[in-house]
């Protein structure tokens, strides 16, 4: 068998290149072409030396570790070490990401082919193998990173809220939805919609045996039926409109409504609403409620401990 060493020097600072570039763009990192080329130039020169140098230990899983360290050096410069580490994660993955995409199209392209599955390694890897597994690699990139960001952003605006009511507790994730502006019938107090599930264990058997008994539709239209006269007392009719419609949601007046705020610091609030929603706000089950933005700007100031955390 005969090894052109242009050719695999060439793909491997080919590949070596779009790795470099994809980790520089998921790390955050600031460079240069010239140092991204130079970083290439030295991993393919460290892969082409393993097919013409026999010298085990220079391909062992330490020096592979250090050589990745000098590539990265090389091609983002002098960084702190935690970030150093980060896009050192990066660069692996990226590699993970590069060498599955390529080697996914290469069964894909050889499915019922003359070379046998178990024998891939015999199969010829050309430039438009190359290419599709950069493409493929993009592509999945970018839907991994979409995807994350998304989750990152959204994490942002959630907070854990604690709803307390004689003598018990709940505790739900709640996304700030800055579009609500749901308000009690006298026009003062926010209202936070939360899924009735979250809710249960916030009543007494009575409360929930008449909500479990009922369609929503029928919450409010036969309270006269629910025994619990203290929690009728704090019933509060919702008015929202939805499109094309106008109708009424019920709600109740907890004790207080604990916002977390900060890792270690929680606002209370005792004037916010509880709206009950039947549904799921959520189809994954990542938060359970809809935080009002005034019962942040309504809180009365008092902090303590997050008991939440």
């Amino acid at each position: 068998m005969y090894i052109y060493a242009d050719v695999v020097l060439a793909v491997n600072v080919v590949m070596n290149s779009i790795i470099l570039l994809f980790t520089g763009w998921a790390a955050g990192c600031h460079y240069k072409v010239w140092r991204i080329l130079l970083a290439a130039f030295l991993g393919g020169g460290y892969a082409l030396s393993e097919v013409i140098v026999d010298f085990p230990y220079l391909y062992s899983p330490v020096t592979k570790i250090f050589m990745s360290a000098i590539i990265i050096f090389i091609a983002y410069g002098k960084r702190r070490w935690r970030a150093f580490a980060v896009t050192l994660a990066w660069f692996y993955i990226m590699s993970l990401f590069a060498g599955g995409a390529v080697f996914g199209w290469l069964l894909f392209v050889n499915a019922g082919g003359e070379v046998p599955v178990r024998d891939i390694s015999l199969l010829t890897v050309g430039w438009s193998h190359l290419l599709m597994g950069a493409l493929i690699m993009a592509g999945l990139f970018l839907m991994a990173l979409r995807r994350l960001g998304m989750n990152i952003s959204q994490r942002q605006w959630m907070y854990r809220i604690s709803v307390f009511y004689e003598g018990r507790q709940v505790s739900v994730l709640a996304l700030l939805d800055t579009g609500n502006r749901l308000f009690s019938s006298s026009g003062q107090a926010p209202v936070i919609l939360v899924e009735y599930k979250a809710l249960k264990g916030l009543f007494n058997e009575e409360v929930r045996r008449y909500l479990f008994e009922r369609e929503p539709e029928r919450w409010l239209t036969d309270l006269v039926q629910c025994p619990d006269s203290a929690w009728l007392a704090r019933i509060q009719c919702i008015p929202f409109r939805g499109v094309g419609r106008s109708s009424l949601l019920l709600g109740f007046r907890p004790d207080a409504v604990d916002v977390a705020v900060k890792a270690s610091q929680v606002v209370r609030n005792d004037v916010a609403i509880i709206g009950i929603y039947s549904g799921n706000f959520d189809a994954d089950g990542k938060y359970n409620a809809l935080l009002h933005a005034e019962v942040l700007q309504r809180s009365n100031g008092e902090e303590e401990a997050n008991t939440c955390a």
